[in-house]
């Protein structure tokens, strides 16, 4: 069928949605093409309003459809996957006066954003395809009063400056450098009416941007729900990129063992040919909570479990160990739990990612009721969970907890979190590193999946 056939047939601009769904997978393969469709589409509507609604052909000649026919062009065009281009060899803090200077050495140039943001405050520096492969020998400094890094999403790797108040960037500059190359950002102290000021001008910027992502957003293809009947699971390790979690000895961090027995865990379930299973990450890499819970929804989760494991500082609860399963509600268990999800729920704050002011009260209100036949499945493959991993591994005293852990709250998927762990265990840290206790383990969650579904087909549907 040819373009002016199909706009003829239908409302040219159900056709132009039509056509733009149909190219979703090739704009996202395509790392060459820098024109936006989703702003292509927004010009063109308001071309049709000023044309009373008129049909437009995609065979007229307009500055629009000339973009359309040069991001066609492009999409054909070979594409190239590249890994990082750049490695960062030292970061370093300088003071200089009154304002702290942070240098970074890159052994090649490469594009970088800095951003300020509040609550708490902290600057937020992102590397286009940059690697960091060693930990920098440096010191808080000045404004900086501690720092972390990873990779945030792929091909990013971000550093986050925590500051002792509000503070600016005062100038940014990159320059070659002999061997390599040299980013330089000066920071320095403000006001928090002037930090305001700024912040809430970036912002009005951003959401020029936020709506052409919103509106691609509603053109793309949701995931769709397997036709065979197969129940669909998705995995969250926890942490990950810029956020660690929490640190072992030796410095075994968090993100690493969890993510390594989820992809057990994933080989487990997928062995069993029963479930289509996913995870939200796959590698060392920051997602943010939302996105994860938005991850699970997409794709039509019937169970979501998040892997954990936690640390204790405190020298008297050294001999804390033993797995814990965790469900959602919003006064926790006891303070333990509390304490245990409001430091997993600062996740994206320590990632430098901004979070969103809460919803309206009616919103709240029907989320709950919503969520009230859902925390009871939760409830119950948390114990039929218990029931099967205390076959396999200790579990710890008062195993089944709940606690308002932002990543189980979604309002129709059984959600729950299993802290598989405590890191500063001895004993516990040996077996989270262990490939045979990771296969017993997940084994054992396996037999919980499915004694969990059949109870469910008992049960009733829902």
């Amino acid at each position: 069928m040819s373009y002016k056939t199909l706009v003829m047939d239908k409302d040219w601009l159900t056709a132009r949605l039509v056509f733009l769904g149909a190219c979703e997978q090739l704009v996202r393969a395509c790392t060459l093409v820098r024109v936006s469709l989703v702003s292509v589409l927004r010009a063109d509507v308001h071309l049709a309003r000023r044309s009373n609604g008129r049909c437009r052909r995609f065979g007229q000649t307009t500055p629009v459809g000339n973009l359309i026919v040069v991001a066609l062009v492009a999409l054909l065009l070979p594409v190239r996957v590249e890994a990082a281009d750049a490695v960062m060899t030292a970061l370093e803090l300088q003071q200089q006066g009154d304002n702290t200077v942070v240098v970074l050495r890159l052994s090649k140039p490469a594009q970088f954003r800095v951003v300020t943001l509040p609550d708490p405050y902290r600057v937020v520096v992102d590397l286009a395809r940059v690697d960091f492969p060693a930990t920098p020998a440096t010191q808080a400094l000045g404004v900086v009063k501690a720092f972390r890094y990873g990779q945030f999403v792929e091909g990013k790797l971000r550093i986050v400056l925590d500051t002792d108040g509000p503070a600016r960037v005062v100038r940014t500059g990159a320059a070659q450098i002999k061997g390599g190359a040299e980013v330089r950002i000066v920071l320095s102290t403000t006001t928090e009416h002037a930090f305001g000021k700024i912040y809430r001008r970036r912002k009005r910027r951003e959401a020029i941007n936020r709506q052409d992502a919103e509106a691609w957003a509603a053109v793309a293809e949701p995931a769709v729900k397997p036709k065979d009947g197969k129940k669909v699971i998705v995995i969250d390790p926890g942490h990950g990129g810029v956020d660690p979690g929490a640190l072992a000895a030796g410095r075994t961090l968090e993100k690493n063992i969890v993510l390594a027995f989820a992809h057990e865990l994933r080989k487990t379930l997928m062995g069993s040919g029963r479930y289509v299973v996913h995870m939200t990450r796959t590698k060392d890499v920051f997602v943010p909570l939302k996105k994860r819970v938005e991850f699970a929804r997409r794709h039509h989760a019937d169970l979501f479990i998040s892997i954990h494991a936690d640390s204790v500082t405190d020298k008297q609860y050294a001999t804390v160990s033993g797995t814990t399963v965790y469900t959602l509600s919003d006064e926790g268990s006891d303070l333990a739990a509390q304490e245990f999800a409001a430091r997993e729920n600062q996740s994206d704050v320590l990632a430098g990612v901004e979070v969103p002011d809460p919803s309206d009260a009616l919103t709240s209100i029907l989320i709950e009721l919503a969520q009230r036949e859902t925390n009871a499945r939760s409830e119950r493959f948390a114990r039929t969970a218990l029931g099967q991993i205390r076959k396999a591994t200790r579990l710890s005293r008062g195993p089944h907890r709940s606690a308002g852990f932002a990543v189980l709250k979604a309002p129709d998927i059984p959600s729950v979190l299993i802290e598989l762990g405590y890191l500063s265990n001895a004993f516990d840290a040996q077996q989270l590193k262990s490939p045979i206790w990771r296969a017993a383990v997940s084994r054992s969650l396996a037999r919980s999946i499915a004694r969990y579904f059949k109870q469910q087909d008992k049960v009733a549907p829902f």
